[in-house]
Order: structure tokens, then sequence, then C-alpha cells
């Protein structure tokens, strides 16, 4: 269905239920965020572990991207690698796996899923894990907000987000710096858990991959944390 926040611009929520899928364009993001939509009756050949995963551009340049797949029987290290939960801009429990020996089938049980929509923003509630968790995603002119909120105090999490090969990340006073053409486009911030680079891949086509990078913790993260993707005011 289609939900139109009420204001003299275009500025919608398309949500695809079944599917799994949201997305806003609210100048200047386009943002997307996946839902748990698992059923036990579906094919579940082009499963990928993206719950909670979440894709964003600035200005119509792609800042967070879908891994893309790669590669299906030609390397099941590669195509376990491309569906991983932790090639995903997503958070998981440490360990975390659903994949097993079958490279065209992934067990991903019903898991209690939600879907909540505001006019400037999006959230999704899951307990795939064994215990609920969300992901809240907020937007301004100026910033877009995810607070990731896990109830479950035993479980140490990662959080990993992937960005477009196109951009490179440096530490700077103001966070992680996401720099395009040589132009420092946004920053990353964070308060509650300290991020780290790490290389990574994507695949823009089937056989192809490129270098990447990805910001990634790992944190024993009881409540809400807090992820800034945040522009200079003009």
């Amino acid at each position: 269905y289609l939900m139109v926040t009420p204001s003299s611009e275009k500025k919608e929520i398309i949500h695809y239920p079944n599917f799994g899928l949201s997305m806003t364009n609210h100048a200047p993001w386009n943002i997307s965020l996946r839902h748990h939509s698992y059923q036990g009756r579906q094919p579940s050949a082009h499963f990928h572990e993206d719950v909670a995963s979440i894709t964003l551009a600035y200005s119509g340049i792609p800042i967070l991207v879908d891994p893309g797949t790669y590669l299906y029987t030609g390397s099941k290290e590669w195509r376990n690698y491309f569906r991983s939960a932790a090639q995903h801009s997503t958070f998981f429990p440490v360990g975390w796996n659903q994949k097993g020996d079958d490279l065209f089938a992934l067990v991903m049980p019903e898991a209690n899923a939600q879907y909540e929509c505001a006019e400037q923003s999006m959230r999704t509630i899951h307990s795939l894990f064994g215990y609920p968790v969300s992901r809240t995603v907020q937007w301004s002119e100026y910033e877009v907000i995810i607070q990731d909120d896990v109830s479950h105090a035993s479980d140490q999490m990662e959080w990993n987000f992937l960005f477009s090969s196109e951009l490179s990340l440096q530490k700077s006073e103001q966070g992680w710096a996401i720099v395009h053409a040589g132009t420092c486009l946004l920053y990353v911030q964070c308060d509650t858990v300290v991020f780290e680079k790490r290389e990574a891949w994507i695949s823009p086509a089937y056989g192809v991959k490129q270098p990447a990078w990805a910001l990634w913790t790992r944190a024993k993260q009881a409540g809400p944390v807090s992820i800034r993707f945040k522009r200079e005011k003009l």
C-alpha cells in the first residue's frame, strides 16, 4: 500500500508487506528498510540474512548499499559471504548463521514481525533471534537517525554498515566522514558504540565483485543504539 505524508511535496512511504520492504523518497534522502516477512511456504532460494537491513542514498549518491549476490554454485564460500547477515547493513547476535550447506535454501523462522510508520519514520520489529529487537529509522532535512533496540542483555551483538565502492571513509573529530570524489558528504556519528573500518565486497552484477568499506562493531548492548548520518547545515 501507499502512504503519503500531508505535505505540498510528494513524500511517500511505500510498503510491500509480502516482500518485506519499505521505501521513502524524502529529499535529499532515499531510504529502504527490510522487514522480516519470511514464511515457511515461500521458496527460499533467494533469501538473504538481511532482516532490518537498510539502504541509503544522499542527493542521488549511493551511501549504504545491498551487497548483491556475486555467485551461486561457483563458490560456496563467496555465496555464503554475500548472503550473510554480516555483509548487510543490519545488526545480529554474534555467531548468528542460518545458511547451512544448501546454496539454494535458507531456513528463516517466522518471528512475530511488525511494521510501523509515521510521517518521517519507519520501524521494523521481529523476534528472529528468540527475543524482540527493533530498528527505527527517522529522517529530517539534515540527518538520518537509526535507532536499534535490543532487549536481551546476555547476547553480544554485531553491527555492520556496508558502503558503496564509490566512497571512502575517513576518521574525523565529527565521527566517520563519508567522502565522495574528494568531497565530504556526510558524517557517521554514534555515542553508544565505537565503529571501526573494515574491508568488504559488493557485487553490482552477477559474477562481478568490487572492494568496498564497512563500519563494524561488536558490543554487549541492552537498550538503544543510535547511529546518525548527518550532513552539515547550509
